[in-house]
């Protein structure tokens, strides 16, 4: 397949009105004229740190403790050490009075503040205030949250840059975004992916364009249908180029058709639905990590808390069931765990199921009768 991506003439399928304003159906801030477009949400991460660093003499950054890992790479090789934090291991919320004391202005330089499947920080305009006061420059992780909103603003806005994963939310292999809110900071040239990077892209754009897969339906499927699978750890930045790499054309225009072919808020529709089968089906065995969907939350996922998300997730494929999935359950070396039970006990139960498309109803509750035995 490689051969023939090399050999196909792409600009004969592609024009520039194809990708010219290919985001303005995105939500803000993603919808901007300045927003800076990369392979991966990391690539993002990377390029606003590495802009940061370059401002301040501090090169130290607060993350909280429960991560992915991939973000601690970013930062890191963009010239940071990271300290860590802790959430309220019950609601994901940053607690703003354990913030105050462990945002030591003559060290930190920087604090990474997570938006988690989708929900707003409540207290991000509080903690942005807290940032300013004290000269320490605020990254928004919006990997999660594309187009949630808390009091009429939208995440993304709040941080000194903020960084977005558009593949969390659309079916497609690459698209990160980087939003930069500090017009003092200057982000360093992108460089353009080689052809190994795109060519599930132009892949996918031209089954976009040609009514073959539709915007809706879940890339798993799509790859799957011809023999192909999704890197559930993520891509290898190595066999791409690095973290200077670009989102490429044909996720551009494969982006602005799944933009303009479906809604972000249907996965609002789907996540009450799985909260009616948990009150229908409550047992003790499992609990919703949000009771509750906030107006401007678009959700990521709808997290379950389990005992033992591995085993739990081991069971439901024995019996079937392919639509649940793990979340962060690997325990990366970055972090020392037994000072941050919270974050380990996270990794270890959370269990999510998607929101971004239909499920059979039928199925759906036999998932959860199944969970709660």
């Amino acid at each position: 397949m490689s051969e023939f991506f090399q050999k196909l003439d792409l600009e004969a399928v592609m024009t520039r009105v194809d990708i010219e304003n290919f985001n303005e159906k995105l939500p803000d801030p993603l919808n901007r004229k300045d927003v800076i477009f990369t392979l991966y949400g990391r690539n993002a991460l990377f390029l606003g740190a590495e802009a940061i660093a370059e401002q301040t003499y501090k090169k130290v950054i607060l993350m909280p403790s429960y991560s992915c890992g991939d973000e601690i790479v970013a930062v890191k090789t963009a010239g940071f050490e990271p300290e860590f934090y802790d959430v309220d291991p019950d609601s994901l919320q940053v607690q703003i009075k354990s913030i105050e004391v462990e945002l030591d202005p003559s060290r930190i330089g920087c604090m990474l503040l997570t938006h988690y499947f989708g929900f707003p920080q409540r207290q991000v305009k509080e903690i942005q205030n807290l940032c300013l006061s004290r000269g320490i420059y605020l990254i928004e992780d919006c990997a999660h949250a594309l187009g949630s909103s808390i009091d009429n603003q939208y995440v993304g806005t709040f941080g000194d840059i903020a960084v977005f994963s558009i593949r969390k939310f659309f079916p497609i292999p690459h698209g990160g975004a980087l939003v930069v809110n500090n017009k003092k900071l200057k982000v360093s040239d992108l460089t353009s992916p080689n052809s190994t990077a795109v060519s599930q892209d132009v892949f996918l754009m031209l089954g976009y364009r040609n009514g073959i897969f539709k915007p809706g339906q879940p890339i798993d499927s799509i790859l799957g249908g011809f023999g192909k699978q999704v890197d559930r750890h993520g891509p290898r930045l190595a066999e791409h180029g690095g973290y200077r790499l670009a989102m490429s054309n044909f996720a551009k225009n494969a982006i602005k058709l799944c933009a303009e072919g479906s809604s972000l808020k249907t996965r609002a529709l789907y996540f009450q639905n799985y909260l009616e089968l948990v009150c229908r089906y409550k047992s003790d065995t499992f609990s919703p990590v949000f009771d509750n969907l906030p107006e401007g939350v678009i959700p990521l996922f709808f997290p379950l808390t389990v005992d033992d998300s591995e085993e739990v997730n081991k069971k439901l494929l024995g019996m079937g069931f392919d639509i649940t999935q793990p979340f962060w359950s690997y325990l990366h070396h970055f972090i020392d765990w037994e000072k941050h039970l919270g974050a380990k006990n996270l990794k270890g139960r959370i269990l999510v199921l998607p929101v971004s498309h239909a499920i059979n109803q039928a199925k759906l509750e036999q998932l959860f009768a199944a969970i709660g035995r």
